[in-house]
């Protein structure tokens, strides 16, 4: 289980300063925020110190004014995430998809894609789950994410949307988009419609991301864990696109590691 441990206001209070710094200064496009509980959610209230999520939503609320609010909590369960690790499953994400969806202005079914199972799989607490040999993993494909193009800047250079190869490493999840980047552009080879996503993300975001393909030409995943605000435009145009900040709440608990440069 993910122990998020107690409540940190500072670090609460930094990641909302930083959303909203953020997203204020792109006050021409449609700015949206969004949390990911952990698995630890789920049991809160049998821990002996249980997280503060009433409060966690407060600090961000009063401090968020240029995004708006997308509440996912209730779109998971437990039993959606792995045993053996952090992450939620791509395929019990339809719930969550949804509710971006209708936020972002999408509509999505999920279930019409093909789902493809690897047996065995043991995420990042293999050393912690005893009695687990190994659990299954689903990857989901469709036509789009066969035929996507990505590019990692500055990360692994492998240009599909599932890396096979890293089933057999050291972490087995980062199938998903070759694992976090810096920033990672997904191009849609059959939509040429224009419409754009660019989403700050940690590595949930590269379960979720390829699910999305199907409605933009081009999403866009920066990881402000690893490259600076200030570098962005450098490698991305952010013009007309969608904007969302989708961050674990751990990340949300810790926001001192998102490198935000205030000017």
């Amino acid at each position: 289980m993910d122990y998020i441990d107690s409540i940190r206001t500072s670090g609460v209070e930094t990641t909302a300063k930083k959303i909203e710094y953020m997203a204020s200064d792109y006050s021409n496009n449609r700015v949206f925020y969004s949390v990911i509980p952990s698995k630890s959610y789920f049991i809160n209230d049998e821990l002996k110190n249980p997280f503060d999520y009433d409060l966690m939503h407060k600090i961000l609320n009063e401090n968020i004014k240029s995004a708006t609010y997308i509440d996912i909590f209730d779109t998971l369960t437990l039993t959606d995430y792995y045993v053996t690790d952090p992450h939620f499953k791509q395929d019990k994400t339809d719930k969550l998809i949804k509710r971006l969806g209708e936020n972002l202005g999408f509509n999505i079914d999920i279930s019409k894609n093909t789902y493809n199972k690897v047996d065995n799989f043991i995420g990042q607490h293999k050393d912690k789950v005893y009695g687990i040999s190994g659990e299954e993993i689903y990857y989901l494909t469709n036509s789009f994410t066969d035929n996507a193009k990505v590019t990692n800047i500055m990360g692994d250079a492998y240009d599909k949307v599932y890396n096979l190869d890293k089933l057999s490493s050291k972490s087995p999840y980062d199938l998903f988009l070759s694992g976090p980047s810096p920033i990672s552009i997904i191009k849609n080879e059959n939509n040429n419609e224009g419409k754009r996503l660019i989403i700050f993300n940690d590595s949930y975001s590269c379960t979720l991301a390829p699910l999305l393909i199907e409605s933009y030409s081009e999403i866009v995943l920066i990881d402000l864990r690893y490259v600076a605000s200030s570098l962005i435009e450098r490698y991305v145009e952010i013009g007309s696109a969608d904007i969302l900040f989708l961050y674990n709440e751990q990340i949300v608990n810790n926001g001192e590691m998102l490198k935000v440069i205030f000017n």
